[in-house]
Parts: C-alpha cells; structure tokens; sequence
C-alpha cells in the first residue's frame, strides 16, 4: 500500500509472497554472510569513510533529496545502501534521522510472512490446509479450500478491491472505515470471485485474514506481541519496531508497523541470507524460499495500490 505523503523509500529486501513456489533446488542459493563481516545485531558494520563507492552512491542520493526533483523523490523519506553485510551509506529527508520510526506500510507483510513461518515451523498452522477461517468452515462455501499457502501467495481467489480513491473500497473500508476494529474478520467477509490458487491479486485483505489466523493460534494480543518481539525484533537487533493492533487484538499485518531504516535493513538481510541470522535459520528453509514460484495470471487491476 502507497498513500501520497507518506511513503518510505528504503533500499533493503523486503519481500512479501508477490508471486505465487518453485522448487527449493531451482532456486539461485542465496550468498552466505561473510566470514569477516558480522550481522548487524548490535550494530551496522559500516564501509570506511574513504570508500570511494561510498562518495559515488552519495553524489546519486543527492538528487533524490535536493534541487530540483520529481515528485516522488520529495516524499522520500529515507535510503539505505547495504553491500555485502555492510552499510555503504544513507541518507534521510529533513527531521528524519537514523532514529526515527517510519510507517512500513506494505513492508509489513513481509514480517507477517516471517512470523507465520515461525508458527509453522512450531506445528502450530499448516500452509497446506485449508486456512482456519471462523466464516469459512460451512463445506459448501467456496472459500472453505482456501489454504494458508494460498492466502500467503495472494492467490486466494477473493473479490476484494486493492483501492485508495474509493472510500467505498474494500482496503478502505477494512483499514480506516466499519472494518477497522477487526481488520481479519472484515477481510474475511470478502466472496469467493475465482478457485483457489488459480488467479494472482495483490491484498492487503489476505495479509490481515493471516494475521487473524496467527492471532488465533497464539493466543491475546500480549501473547502475539511477545511473539512478534521474542523470535523475530530481538534476535535481529531489532529495538524500534512497533506494531500496531486492531481492537480485536489482531496485528493489522497488511500496513502497521513502525521501525528505524536501519531495522528495516535488518530484516532486508535476514531474508537475502535466506532466513539466516547469525548462522541460525531462524525463517524455516522451505517456507523463506516459498515466495518465487511461476506466475499465475492477474486479476484485472483496478488501481495503483501497492507499495
């Protein structure tokens, strides 16, 4: 999701499940940490002053935030260059600083995706199954199919209206409207519009009936916090990130949460090292590597909406 203001340009990998799995072993292997560069646990390892890439990438960021510039290049609000484990360089827009939290918008998803993949290497979801839906589970209803995978790889075959012009919209009315106190619940009322994993449609509404699955498989709102914070913001060095909960206790995992660029950053490479961190495999192997798979045909796209 991308509102006019607010966006936040980072150079890291975020990654969410865009496309629809290939086979682990056709898959380009991800690059190993470096022996002599350390994670960024504690603190960013940083490229020398004197690096003269560092001054060539500095000169190129300065067009996107001083002088004359297009449009989209003033709402930038911060860039980083990581290389190789290191930090080459950033920079942020004027008072925006390395510690300030910035709204991840669409990058949420890509933690959700961790944190499902933390429950499902505990056993506690199947990606298989069909998803434990409340509104679903009539045998008869078409959505009954619906796997977790599926959702995950928006792929679900919802009717649901990716949109930020219409008021009247589905993200609108689930994320700032009626559905706002119970982002999965109002997403899931969503009606079947195409058979399961046959049609790709970018959903902020599938993000959040994932994370009310989560919510119900770990339990209140505390317990899915402690969750969040324990397996995945501390043992990254993650100290800023700061996700928000509908009134149901459900994390609104499409779009809120808020983190420093450089925790970001942090999460970026944790999934280029393909769910690794510190030698650890922290996102299980099959599930990190899920998200490349062939393309399944769009449904018709009714608006700019993702970012």
């Amino acid at each position: 999701m991308r509102r006019d203001g607010l966006a936040v340009s980072l150079a890291v990998l975020c990654l969410w499940l865009a496309t629809p799995g290939a086979r682990a072993q056709d898959l380009t292997p991800y690059p190993a940490q470096k022996a002599d560069v350390p994670y960024p646990t504690v603190a960013w390892p940083e490229r020398e002053q004197s690096d003269p890439i560092r001054g060539a990438i500095n000169d190129i960021l300065v067009r996107a935030f001083e002088g004359t510039r297009p449009e989209v290049f003033k709402r930038t609000k911060a860039i980083l260059v990581i290389s190789a484990g290191r930090l080459v360089t950033e920079r942020y827009a004027e008072g925006i600083t390395k510690d300030t939290r910035l709204q991840s918008w669409s990058m949420a998803k890509s933690f959700l995706h961790a944190a499902l993949g933390f429950a499902i290497g505990d056993g506690k979801l199947d990606p298989a199954a069909p998803a434990p839906v409340p509104e679903w589970q009539d045998a008869n209803d078409p959505r009954h199919a619906i796997t977790l995978r599926q959702l995950a790889q928006m792929a679900s075959g919802l009717k649901f209206a990716e949109r930020y012009d219409d008021p009247a919209a589905d993200a609108m009315q689930m994320l700032f409207g009626a559905g706002r106190g119970d982002v999965g619940r109002a997403a899931a009322r969503a009606p079947a519009e195409h058979p399961p994993g046959t049609v790709w449609s970018y959903s902020s509404g599938s993000a959040n009936i994932l994370s009310r699955v989560l919510h119900d498989a770990l339990g209140p709102r505390e317990a899915y916090r402690k969750f969040l914070q324990t397996r995945l913001f501390d043992p990254l060095g993650i100290k800023s990130a700061v996700p928000e909960f509908d009134a149901s206790g459900t994390w609104i995992g499409s779009s809120y949460l808020h983190a420093t660029a450089r925790d970001y950053a942090r999460f970026g490479l944790l999934y280029l090292r393909g769910g690794v961190w510190e030698g650890k495999q922290l996102v299980p192997r099959a599930w990190s590597t899920s998200r490349v798979r062939r393309r399944l045909p769009p449904r018709a796209a009714t608006a700019r909406s993702s970012g």
